[in-house]
């Protein structure tokens, strides 16, 4: 681990529990006291909104060819769907942003980490030289190492503003709208950056007691205060220990009174200090429009409508993973090095606002 991120490592292990295919360790680690903000007691208004956030997504090499063509539909119209659905529950907005999927093996495989810890500050140190224009940053693995997940607690807004999650790649891409791991995994370790503990952390109740003591235990020792049940039989909350527990965790909870409260105060204290990019949404440029394509044996014309300085485009052969997306400052390339007698597809995406927007329609050609 980068030593010199940390104060202190909390290791939160979890045994097996009826509702987790893989139960992992939950790693929350705390950064330097200048990396985080001191929490305003800012007035909050019942059912008031947060300022957005947006989140961009990192995914191993793994992940990514085990989704393969499908990899940005999976994390923005699956996973990430359902976990704007519940941060939305209790008032927090959260935008998706961006995908990037590594083609090549990435770092943290090539170096054989197996720590969700170790993985965080990789990650970490990669953001600081180079990242999207976006409010936090998660890294997603379909390692099937048992790492689980881990994020820095309190970091919105600073450069330890990132998160990892360790998923199950299921043979299918149907959510468990009840519960599912890795709905579950995003949105506790998202929690985490906006400054939410475990509730059965030792930090509630205006006393340093604990929500819950569903793991059996709580974390620092101290007893389960402010009137609150020990062993909510009903289910855990999002940012508890529930799903190690034969009573689970149920979405629909949401993260429960004070992490919600905690979450919401955190998100408009990083507003007020001018630390979010989109305070008000993220909303992406229009995607360009493929207005021509004119296939040859091995290469291929293609122009869109010119809505940017600055473009991105990518092509793949159909079935097949995206190439790597080529930069253009004009609304028009030619694609070389194809094969002949073969269907591809090609989309762009434009720059605005601070970062490149949504891909555009895809649309197929065929070479002579």
């Amino acid at each position: 681990m980068n030593k010199h991120l940390l104060l202190f490592l909390l290791l939160c292990s979890v045994s097996a529990g009826a509702q987790m295919k893989q139960p992992p360790p939950c790693k929350v680690l705390y950064p330097p006291p200048t990396a985080r903000f001191a929490l305003m007691n800012l007035p909050f208004v019942a059912g008031q909104m947060s300022a957005h956030v947006s989140i961009d997504f990192d995914c191993d090499s793994i992940l990514t060819h085990d989704k393969g063509a499908n990899l940005e539909k999976y994390v923005r119209d699956t996973l990430f769907k359902q976990v704007k659905k519940w941060f939305g529950i209790d008032s927090i907005n959260v935008d998706y942003h961006s995908t990037h999927g590594w083609l090549t093996t990435d770092p943290e495989t090539a170096a054989g980490i197996t720590s969700s810890a170790m993985w965080l500050s990789s990650f970490r140190d990669r953001m600081i030289v180079s990242h999207p224009a976006s409010d936090y940053h998660v890294y997603l693995s379909g390692s099937g190492v048992n790492m689980g997940g881990s994020a820095y607690l309190g970091t919105l807004g600073t450069n330890y503003n990132v998160a990892f999650c360790n998923l199950h790649t299921y043979d299918h891409d149907e959510l468990d709208s009840v519960y599912d791991w890795n709905v579950e995994c995003v949105a506790h370790e998202i929690a985490h950056g906006f400054f939410a503990s475990h509730t059965h952390g030792c930090c509630w109740n205006g006393n340093n007691t604990a929500i819950d003591s569903l793991p059996g235990y709580t974390e620092g020792g101290c007893i389960v205060g402010g009137g609150n049940i020990a062993i909510p039989t009903i289910g855990g909350t999002i940012e508890s220990y529930g799903h190690i527990t034969q009573y689970g965790i149920k979405f629909y909870l949401g993260w429960g009174e004070q992490p919600r409260d905690t979450m919401r105060g955190f998100i408009q204290t990083a507003n007020i200090a001018g630390k979010l990019l989109y305070p008000n949404g993220y909303n992406p440029c229009s995607p360009p429009s493929v207005t021509s394509i004119s296939p040859d044996t091995l290469s291929c014309y293609v122009s869109w409508t010119a809505n940017s300085f600055k473009y991105r485009y990518r092509y793949r052969k159909i079935g097949q993973i995206w190439n790597a997306a080529i930069p253009r400052t004009t609304n028009s390339a030619t694609i070389t090095g194809l094969s002949s007698k073969t269907s591809y597809s090609v989309q762009v995406r434009a720059y605005c606002n601070g970062a490149f927007g949504n891909w555009g329609v895809l649309k197929t050609f065929k070479t002579k």
